[in-house]
């Protein structure tokens, strides 16, 4: 990702960042078809997924945003983008694991990530 400054274009570079984003899906596709093929446990597949959209959260959160800006012009800074970003995904992650705790599921982790 950090090579990605090298490209001197705003369009490019932001069609590149898209590029790594669905690249780390695609990664999460081939993890959940090894799943549920059986071929990688419950603990793989979750470490597997957390990886790719970890990679693919912080490809959005700064090179996204910031190509944003610049294509498009917009006065501004990629600051508050991230922060709601964030904020949101931490929210998220809060009410995921409050309700595999206490919502009365009976599913392993990587089923209840499954799901």
């Amino acid at each position: 990702m950090s090579l990605i400054i090298l490209v001197k274009q705003n369009f490019r570079a932001f069609t590149l960042a898209h590029g790594s984003i669905g690249f780390g899906f695609l990664l999460i596709g081939t993890g959940t078809w090894a799943f549920i093929g059986g071929t990688i446990h419950d603990l793989a597949y979750m470490y597997i997924v957390t990886l790719e959209l970890y990679l693919a959260y912080v490809t959005y959160s700064i090179m996204f945003f910031e190509q944003l800006i610049a294509t498009f012009k917009y006065k501004s800074n990629v600051g508050f983008m991230i922060y709601l970003a964030d904020s949101t995904g931490y929210l998220g992650n809060v009410c995921i694991l409050l309700f595999k705790q206490f919502g009365h599921t009976h599913l392993s982790w990587g089923n209840f990530l499954f799901l």
